[in-house]
């Protein structure tokens, strides 16, 4: 019965998520998050955006690496000389790709992350607390308004406290 309490809130929290994803506009650095990832992923060069880290922008361009989206020539501008504001400009409003489409697949990998998260949160808790504290943790976090937020957002802040707390 712990694994099926553990699923439903699993899954009740990626659900949460995506609702919310699904009706977000780009946040302030999404759209250089995923570009760049979507390049790294592409061309395998990282001149845009390294100061994140290639991990969590490679996580949210996942998925679009298998679809059918347009990025901007190697050959213009913005990518010689490392603009990723522009290139992220080009990228989502200036090659015909559906900035939805790009914006709910790269939300939905960071969402699993959180998943992957909640998952470790219980399992932490319950080796400290046992069974009851472990789905008491889980609740907590499943339901955390700021984590529903992080989940639902395709940026490098889930994915470092995931990082940080796998490390513990």
């Amino acid at each position: 019965r712990t694994h099926a309490a553990v699923g439903a809130l699993l899954a009740l929290h990626f659900a949460l998520a995506m609702t919310a994803a699904r009706h977000k506009s780009p946040a302030f650095d999404e759209t250089v998050h995923i570009a760049s990832g979507v390049a790294y992923g592409h061309w395998h060069d990282y001149r845009l955006n390294p100061e994140n880290g290639a991990l969590p922008q490679r996580l949210a361009a996942l998925p679009l690496l298998f679809g059918d989206f347009a990025l901007p020539s190697r050959a213009d501008e913005a990518w010689r000389t490392a603009d990723l504001w522009s290139f992220a400009d080009q990228f989502f409003h200036h090659r015909g790709n559906s900035v939805e489409a790009i914006l709910l697949r790269s939300r939905c990998m960071i969402a699993c992350l959180s998943c992957v998260l909640g998952g470790l949160v219980h399992a932490w808790s319950r080796r400290i607390f046992g069974a009851a504290g472990g789905l008491l943790s889980l609740t907590a976090y499943a339901l955390s308004p700021t984590l529903l937020a992080h989940a639902a957002l395709a940026t490098s802040d889930l994915d470092y406290a995931s990082v940080a707390f796998a490390g513990l």
